[in-house]
């Protein structure tokens, strides 16, 4: 008689074969519905196996971080096509969507409720002002032209403060060493080849159903044709540096710091990434990006060089790292130096930032208009709705190139406050945690969490980069990190308090 197991992997035999027939079938008359159903089959064979190896709950954590690069998502409801129109020309869709990031945030928690996991609603001040972020978004509902776009914005942050609460209830250290893990066997070995594809043959892979856009190149009017940069699956090059420029922290930490912990295979992997990563942002040929990574880098070494110095630890050790990965920049940049000086000095770089100080003119004009848009704003993603009315070309169909800006147009000048506020507070925190923290590892950590905001912060004043999904659910692991750093650092000081030894 056929055991349990035997009839099981018979049938789940039998239902791959049926479905991968029918996805083949479909493929003669719709490429896309029967690509889409293979598809599906696929990821469902790869759960199957990756689930019964670690857990479902590890898994989705997992695809949560190593698929922050993507963008996969549907408009449910939406106006014109799928989210853009002439009346809504730029920004993020006039739609309300379901995205990846959706599926596996819910997912998470429904897992955790089903496992009778008591979930805690910490009542940290990041929580709080997220949840007075959706606040104010709900009320510039009333102010706003198109309702849809407002959605879009406000459903997302919705979701975030449900990520927020879920995720801030797993380690610190879990957390941490999944997302390094997803970055050095995934995400940027798989943007590299995408990446280096695109700047090759300067044509998109074909993958739009993950975020690459049909045209992820800079604008060639104002750029010459090898300065055009890549993408990835971020769909503009100013995105995807900015992406990497944060995570990139993660990376060089890791080399900086020699971990005990680490396998060789772990600390190769983690040199290749280092090295992918500097070619990437290189060859977004994104001014800002590739000035911004070399100031946070060298940033973060000088932190460390502080730590060490302060906990008595040996300096040697980094700056010969330093100087090692200074030769190794050096030699990259040495394979582009034509281009990319011809980029910082010879292209439209005094244009631009001439041309972006106008658009932060007609952003404070829409801003003061009257009491009330000074307030509330205009309503989320609303500001190309606005703009467009107000004249022609690129200015009047794109989001003002300052996210502060932005969100302060589009939510009034109070959630402008509050996101640069809760940036000033993690700030503020992880600064903290550097100068007061005995403990080396987490001090390390909140370099890292500090690095990638202050980038972050710097960043969001010459685009609007940090709107798109991506970034901006990076940020809110950031936040994450914050609060779980600050968590383990407050039971640390406890523990000194009661003159407990260190665990």
């Amino acid at each position: 008689m056929r055991s349990i197991l035997e009839r099981k992997v018979n049938f789940i035999s039998i239902l791959l074969a049926i479905l991968i027939a029918i996805g083949a079938t479909l493929t003669s008359f719709s490429y896309f519905f029967g690509l889409v159903l293979i598809m599906m089959v696929m990821l469902a064979v790869i759960l199957l196996l990756v689930t019964k190896k670690i857990g479902l709950t590890a898994f989705l954590i997992y695809s949560y971080l190593a698929f922050l690069a993507f963008n996969v998502e549907y408009p449910l409801i939406f106006i014109g096509d799928y989210g853009f129109s002439n009346e809504h020309p730029g920004g993020l869709r006039a739609a309300i969507v379901v995205n990846h990031f959706f599926i596996l945030i819910t997912t998470t928690f429904l897992i955790g409720v089903l496992k009778k996991k008591k979930y805690e609603i910490p009542l940290n001040i990041e929580i709080i002002l997220w949840a007075i972020l959706i606040f104010i978004g709900s009320i510039s509902l009333f102010f706003a032209d198109n309702h849809y776009a407002v959605f879009y914005p406000l459903i997302r942050n919705l979701s975030i403060l449900l990520f927020l609460v879920v995720f801030s209830n797993f380690k610190l250290d879990y957390l941490w060493d999944s997302f390094k893990k997803s970055l050095i066997y995934f995400l940027i070995p798989f943007q590299f080849f995408v990446g280096l594809y695109q700047y090759i043959f300067v044509e998109p892979l074909g993958l739009r159903f993950l975020g690459e856009s049909n045209n992820p190149f800079r604008s060639t009017i104002v750029v010459a044709e090898s300065q055009h940069g890549m993408s990835g699956t971020f769909g503009h090059p100013g995105i995807f540096g900015l992406f990497f420029i944060m995570i990139m922290s993660f990376i060089l930490n890791d080399l900086l710091n020699k971990n005990k912990e680490a396998t060789k295979r772990e600390r190769t992997f983690t040199f290749i990434s280092f090295v992918m990563g500097v070619s990437l942002i290189l060859m977004t040929d994104s001014r800002a990006s590739i000035a911004l990574f070399a100031f946070i880098s060298l940033i973060l070494i000088v932190l460390n060089l502080y730590i060490n110095k302060k906990m008595k630890k040996g300096l040697f050790k980094i700056f010969m790292i330093s100087a090692s990965l200074v030769m190794i920049i050096t030699t990259v940049l040495a394979l582009r130096a034509e281009e990319l000086i011809e980029r910082f000095l010879g292209s439209d770089l005094l244009y631009q930032v001439s041309y972006r100080g106008g658009l932060n003119e007609i952003s404070l004009d829409i801003l003061t208009q009257h009491v009330g848009t000074f307030l509330f704003g205009i309503g989320l993603n609303n500001y190309t709705d606005v703009v467009q009315k107000m004249g022609s070309g690129f200015a009047y169909s794109h989001p003002v190139h300052n996210f502060y800006l932005l969100l302060t147009a589009e939510g009034g000048i109070s959630q402008g406050l509050i996101y640069s506020g809760l940036i000033a507070i993690i700030i503020i925190k992880m600064g903290i945690v550097i100068r007061r923290s005995k403990d080396l590892l987490l001090i390390r950590k909140a370099i890292v969490v500090l690095t990638s905001i202050l980038a972050l912060t710097l960043y969001n004043f010459t685009g609007w980069a940090a709107y798109h999904n991506q970034n901006y659910y990076l940020f809110a692991f950031l936040v994450v990190l914050s609060i779980l750093i600050t968590r383990n650092y407050r039971a640390e000081r406890k523990r000194v308090n009661a003159g407990a030894p260190k665990l």
